[in-house]
This record gives structure tokens, sequence and C-alpha cells, in this order.
């Protein structure tokens, strides 16, 4: 009989302990958190190829090119921080630092030589777009990323964000 009650007492711990969280920090990331975790790694990887592209040219229209870019993924990378960081302190932290670190591996997934060879090709041809320059880029330069394209591409503008 008395088996039965440190059983039974010993199993209701565990379902108890099982279901509250032992603090905060112990929430696991829904989709939409690990969606903008992925986002910040592949947005921030996109700047920093930016950045080495503009450094790299003494063109004026690719640097202009580059700024519009670098302007626009800004924003995103704004918008996914204002929602990730302060819901960070809630979630556990390996799995949106996992979805971050994938969307960084992704972003660089394609060879890097031939990526890059891709993006200037592109940029080249932008330049006789003038003011649809930046649309053509954006549409362009999709192409270069590989299979992972349409996972990035969701990446863009954020609209998955509740806000």
């Amino acid at each position: 009989m008395v088996r039965v009650g440190i059983y039974q007492t010993a199993i209701a711990l565990i379902v108890l302990s099982s279901s509250v969280p032992a603090h905060a920090g112990d929430l696991l990331p829904n989709a939409t958190d690990l969606q903008a975790a992925y986002c910040l790694g592949a947005i921030q990887t996109w700047m920093e190829s930016a950045n080495n592209s503009k450094l790299a040219t003494n063109d004026t229209v690719i640097k202009q090119i580059i700024d519009e870019i670098w302007s626009s993924k800004t924003r995103a990378e704004k918008r996914l921080k204002v929602y990730l960081v302060p819901r960070m302190a809630q979630l556990e932290i390996s799995a949106i630092s996992g979805a971050k670190n994938l969307g960084a591996i992704d972003a660089n997934s394609t060879n890097l030589t031939k990526r890059h060879e891709c993006i200037d090709s592109c940029m080249n041809q932008a330049k006789q777009f003038g003011d649809d320059s930046f649309k053509f880029l954006q549409t362009c330069t999709a192409n270069c990323e590989g299979p992972t394209a349409i996972k990035l591409l969701a990446c863009e503008d954020a609209v998955f964000l509740p806000f």
C-alpha cells in the first residue's frame, strides 16, 4: 500500500514539474520566433556580404544599389529585433540560437565565388533599369541563392511577423 502511494506521488510530481517551466527562459519558441531568428541570421549575413561588396567596388552606381539593399535589410533587421528581443527572456535560447545560425548558414549556402559572380552580374544588369534597378536586383539575386531561396525570400520584408 505504501509503495502505491509513493509511486502515485512520484508520478504526480513528474507531471507537475514537466508542465510548469523552471523559469521563464524555458518556454519553447513558436514558429514565428524560430522564423524571426532564422531571418535575423540570414539578414545579418547578407548585410555583411553587401558591406564587403560595397568596399570592393569603385562603381558609384553599384554602391548606390548596395545602399538601397542595405536600407531595406536594415528595416527588416529592426522589425525582427523589435519582435524577438523582448521575447528572448522567456524563450529557451538554444532553439533560437540554432535557428539564427541556420539562417546564416543558408544565406551562405551557395558556393561563395559563384554567388558573388551571380550577384555582380545582376548588379551590372541592374544599371540599365534606372529607377527600377532595385526591384530587378531583388528578383535577379534571388536566383543566386540556390535551393534555399524560397525560405530566404520570406525574410526580405518579414511579413510573417504579427505586427
